[in-house]
C-alpha cells in the first residue's frame, strides 16, 4: 500500500523534488525497473496518486478537462516556486487547441541564477480524450537536445483502461526497453477489480505483483489486497480496508501487512477523517500500531480550513511529540474569486479541484512559537488563446516549444506525399526552406533561429493537397 505520509509530503510536485543545492539532479532509471505503473508515477509524478487508487489514472481526465475552449478566459501558463525571494523551480504548461495539457516543462536555475531547461513531461491523447502516452525527457546541455528517459503507453477497450506499458530508454542501444506492463480487469458494473503487473524476463512476461479490489453495495471500494509473485505462487503483501459513513464519506482507513511467519494480517496504520456539518473534511488523524507495547499511538494529523466554495484555504500539520500535538508546518491557498473555474484552463491533477482561480500557495514552518515563511508557489495566467502548441489533426504536425528562444522542434507524421517546410519572417522573407521527398516515416527536425531578430515567424508545412501554418514566437 502506498504510504500516505509520503503522498502528503509530495502531493504537489510534478517532478521529484529538487533542492536548490542540487544543480543537476539525475534521472535514476534503476527506479523504473520491476515496478508497476502506479509505483513509477508515485516516484516521478506523485500528484497523480492524490486521486483514488481504485480509479487508476483519473489524472488523465483531469489533465484534459474537456472544457469548451470557447469559454476559456484564462489559462494557467506557469508556476514559480520561490524560496527566500529566489525562484528555484519553474513550471510551464502547454495546451493544444483542444485545451488538453500536452507539455509540462520544468526549469531550474543555473550557476548565474538564470532559469534553464531541465526536464519535461509530454502527454498525448486518443481521439476520445483518454491519455495515450506519457513521456519524460531531460535536457542534455552537452548535446543541446532533449533526451528521452521514460515512457508509459496506455490501451483502452470500450473506454476502460485495459493495459499500460512502461518503457525506459536504453542509451547504449538507442532504443526503448520495455520493463513492465499492467493488465486491468473489471466487473460487470465496470468497477476495477484487478491489476496484474508483469515484468519482462529475457523476452517473456513473468508475474510480479497484483492488486485486488472489492466493493460494497454502494459501489464504494472497501478492500484492497496486494500480493507478490514468489516461488511460483501469489503471496499476500499488504492490505487496505476502507469504511464509509452514511453520506458516502471515507471516515476510516486501516492498512495492514502480511506476516509470513504467522500467516496473519498485522494492522500497522489507521487514518481517521472528520467532516463538519457542511460535509467538508476538516481533519485527518494518522495513528500507528506499536508492536513493542502492542497499542496504537498518535503519529500526525492535518487540520483543514475551507471556504464557502469548498476550496481548501489552509492546512496545518502536526506531529505527536511528548504526549501532545506540535504544529510543524502550514500552507495557505489564495484565490481570485472574480474568475470561476469554468472559464479557467487548469490541470486539476496538479492539486485539488478548485472552484475559482488559484493564485498563490504560501508555506510556513513553525519555530519558537512563530510561523516563519518557507516557500511560495505563484501561479501565472494569461488571457491568450490556448495555442502554445498548434496541432493540425489531419497531417499531425507539431511545433514545440512555442514561444521559444529561437530553438524549437518540428514533428510531421507519416504522409504519402512529399512536403515542403518553409520558415518566413514577419515581413514575408523566406529565411529557410526544405524539401522532404521521403515522407513515409515520421519527420523530426530541429531549428535554430537564435541568430535572427526576436519576433513572430511563420512556419509552413505544405504538400500537393494541404498546407499547415504556425506562428513561431522567438523571445
Amino acid at each position: 500500500m502506498k504510504n500516505l505520509l509520503l503522498l502528503l509530503i509530495a502531493s504537489f510536485f510534478v517532478f521529484p523534488f529538487v533542492s536548490r543545492s542540487q544543480e543537476n539532479p539525475s534521472f535514476n532509471l534503476d527506479n523504473i525497473h520491476n515496478k508497476n505503473t502506479q509505483e513509477i508515477l508515485a516516484i516521478y509524478v506523485p500528484y497523480t496518486l492524490k486521486n483514488e487508487a481504485y480509479k487508476p489514472f483519473k489524472f488523465a481526465k483531469d489533465l484534459n478537462q474537456t472544457k469548451n475552449t470557447n469559454e476559456i478566459k484564462q489559462a494557467l501558463d506557469s508556476m514559480d516556486i520561490i524560496d527566500d525571494g529566489l525562484v528555484y523551480q519553474k513550471y510551464k504548461y502547454t495546451y493544444n487547441t483542444k485545451g488538453q495539457c500536452i507539455i509540462i516543462d520544468l526549469f531550474l536555475p543555473n550557476e548565474s541564477n538564470e532559469m534553464v531547461n531541465y526536464r519535461k513531461i509530454i502527454y498525448s491523447y486518443w481521439p476520445d480524450g483518454q491519455i495515450k502516452k506519457f513521456q519524460v525527457e531531460t535536457w542534455r546541455e552537452d548535446l543541446y537536445d532533449w533526451v528521452s528517459s521514460l515512457r508509459i503507453e496506455y490501451t483502452y477497450t470500450s473506454g476502460l483502461l485495459t493495459e499500460s506499458r512502461v518503457f525506459s530508454w536504453d542509451v547504449e542501444l538507442s532504443e526503448w526497453d520495455i520493463n513492465s506492463k499492467d493488465i486491468y480487469a473489471y466487473d460487470e458494473e465496470k468497477h476495477l477489480i484487478l491489476i496484474t503487473t508483469k515484468i519482462d524476463d529475457s523476452g517473456s512476461w513473468e508475474n510480479h505483483q497484483k492488486e485486488v479490489y472489492s466493493y460494497n453495495d454502494d459501489s464504494y471500494p472497501y478492500l484492497w489486497i496486494g500480493s507478490k509473485w514468489l516461488e511460483e505462487a501469489w503471496m499476500p503483501s499488504d492490505k487496505r480496508e476502507q469504511f464509509f459513513d452514511e453520506n458516502g464519506h471515507l471516515d476510516l482507513t486501516i492498512d495492514s501487512d502480511w506476516i509470513e511467519e504467522t500467516e496473519l494480517w498485522q494492522e500497522h496504520q489507521k487514518s481517521t477523517y472528520t467532516y463538519n456539518d457542511d460535509n467538508q473534511r476538516i481533519m485527518a488523524l494518522y495513528t500507528v500500531f506499536d508492536t513493542e507495547v502492542l497499542q496504537w499511538r498518535n503519529l500526525n494529523k492535518d487540520e483543514y480550513t475551507k471556504d464557502d466554495y469548498d476550496n481548501r484555504t489552509m492546512e496545518i500539520d502536526y506531529i505527536w511529540e511528548n504526549d501532545s500535538w506540535l504544529q510543524i508546518s502550514k500552507e495557505e491557498w489564495v484565490f481570485d474569486y472574480a474568475y470561476p473555474a469554468n472559464i479557467i484552463l487548469f490541470p486539476k491533477a496538479l492539486g485539488a479541484s478548485h472552484s475559482h482561480m488559484l493564485t498563490k500557495k504560501n508555506s510556513f514552518h513553525w519555530n519558537d512559537n512563530i510561523w516563519y515563511p518557507w516557500t511560495n508557489d505563484i501561479y501565472y495566467y494569461s488571457s491568450r488563446e490556448v495555442n502554445d502548441i498548434e496541432e493540425h489533426s489531419k497531417s499531425n504536425v507539431k511545433v514545440y516549444p512555442n514561444p521559444n528562444n529561437g530553438v524549437f522542434k518540428l514533428e510531421i507524421g507519416r504522409s504519402d506525399k512529399p512536403s515542403t517546410i518553409s520558415i518566413i519572417s514577419f515581413n514575408g522573407q523566406i529565411i529557410l526552406q526544405e524539401e522532404i521527398s521521403d515522407s513515409s516515416t515520421q519527420i523530426n527536425r530541429s531549428y535554430d533561429l537564435s541568430a535572427y531578430a526576436k519576433g513572430v515567424y511563420l512556419l509552413r508545412v505544405s504538400n500537393s493537397s494541404e498546407s499547415s501554418s504556425f506562428k513561431i514566437t522567438v523571445y
